[in-house]
């Protein structure tokens, strides 16, 4: 549904378009996140914010390199 309450496709409603795939995007960053927590607990250690940077990038190559295939 669009913000003007009526049923849109993207190339109809670029605004809802955009707001859908921002929320993707902050929900595959926030699984990204959960998955690097679960790591770090269990391997009983403490992950830096360089740490996480880096699995973010090497999630992104990965998530990249299947897309293509």
């Amino acid at each position: 549904m669009c913000a003007k309450k009526v049923s849109c496709a993207p190339f109809i409603c670029p605004t809802c378009h955009s707001v859908k795939y921002r929320e993707a995007l902050i929900h595959r960053r926030q699984e990204a996140l959960a998955t690097v927590a679960i790591e770090a607990i269990a391997r009983d250690s403490i992950f830096h914010r360089k740490h996480i940077q880096t699995f973010m990038e090497k999630h992104k190559q990965q998530t990249r390199d299947t897309t293509l295939k």
